[in-house]
């Protein structure tokens, strides 16, 4: 079998048939590919639909977790029974383009351990926005702490849906992802560059991602996404350091992201916008492993007087929340 086409899907109904309609339009021999869709404890009729799709397309598998675990133990569990020579992740919000075809033709004449492959944003009604590729022959074959230190800066390198992966490599590197968070996958992509002796490109298109879904994992904003998304800072710092004398082209871009971003969520303008149960909790989750990085890099005085001065910030929290809570609804009655 040539490809395992891996989907996550919670509560997924109202766009999972488009995703799946579009993998079987690519063109695909049968017994070329399989499809495994891990349904993660969905509350709606997710797993019906599935089931029912499922007696139309043998080559479908349905995995259903009992236990909601985020997306990154679904692709690891549809991973460990993935029989494809390549691995293809899909998010069941999504489609793949005709293109999928080519590429997959391509990472098997090239032999590659990761191949990037171009990647469209589109709106709500499917209307294109604009294409992500990098400058890149796909004639060529980089190593993948090159293609790291190279191409650090294009954004949709870091989503994991914008890569074909060799299975067997997958398996050997060892390095799942980060389960029951989000923001699982952007540090996935960098440690498995790192590793990767082959890393290749493809200029067509193979996936359409749509922008601005309201019941997608990016929009979930509460202590425990924030504490996610800054625990996954803290692993790209890790692997930074461990590279940056290799790296250095990346070892700055890494920074400099991750500067950018705790110094965003730390500014008090930030904060006085979710209650003081937001900010304790946030907090206790993140103290160990944020606060040494934040003293050593130095890139926020707020940011520490807030890790070390909790109770004070707690009690300012307190009083200018509910101010900041009414002035935000009364501007909102004004509009």
């Amino acid at each position: 079998m040539k490809l395992s086409i891996v989907i996550p899907a919670y509560n997924a109904s109202k766009t999972l048939l488009r995703c799946l309609d579009s993998i079987f339009a690519v063109g695909l021999e049968e017994d070329s590919f399989e499809v495994i869709v891990v349904d993660d404890c969905s509350t709606d009729n997710t797993l019906q639909l599935l089931q029912d799709y499922a007696v139309k397309q043998p080559n479908i598998r349905v995995i259903h977790q009992t236990v909601n675990k985020r997306q990154g133990a679904a692709r690891n569990c549809a991973v460990a029974i993935a029989a494809g020579e390549y691995i293809a992740f899909v998010d069941a919000d999504d489609e793949v383009t005709k293109g999928l075809g080519d590429a997959l033709s391509h990472a098997l004449l090239t032999r590659v351990d990761m191949q990037y492959c171009s990647v469209e944003t589109v709106d709500d009604r499917g209307v294109r926005i604009e294409r992500y590729s990098i400058d890149l022959s796909d004639a060529v074959v980089l190593k993948g702490t090159a293609f790291l230190n190279d191409f650090y800066k294009t954004r949709f390198c870091a989503y994991p849906w914008a890569w074909l992966y060799r299975r067997q490599f997958l398996v050997k590197s060892n390095c799942p992802f980060v389960e029951g968070r989000v923001a699982e996958d952007m540090d996935w992509i960098e440690q498995h560059l790192v590793l990767a002796e082959r890393v290749g490109c493809f200029s067509g298109v193979i996936y359409r991602y749509y922008v601005q879904h309201v019941s997608s994992s990016t929009h979930i904003m509460n202590w425990k996404y924030e504490a996610d998304r800054m625990q996954m800072v803290m692993r790209r710092l890790k692997l930074m350091e461990s590279v940056k004398d290799e790296l250095p082209q990346y070892a700055n871009q890494v920074r400099e992201d991750c500067y950018h971003l705790q110094k965003m969520r730390w500014r008090l303008r930030r904060l006085s916008k979710y209650s003081p149960s937001f900010y304790w909790h946030l907090i206790s989750a993140t103290e160990d492993e944020v606060l040494p990085f934040l003293r050593k890099y130095k890139w926020s005085a707020c940011a520490e007087f807030c890790q070390n001065y909790k109770f004070v910030t707690l009690a300012f929290l307190c009083v200018l929340f509910p101010i900041g809570k009414i002035s935000r609804g009364f501007i909102a009655i004004i509009r």
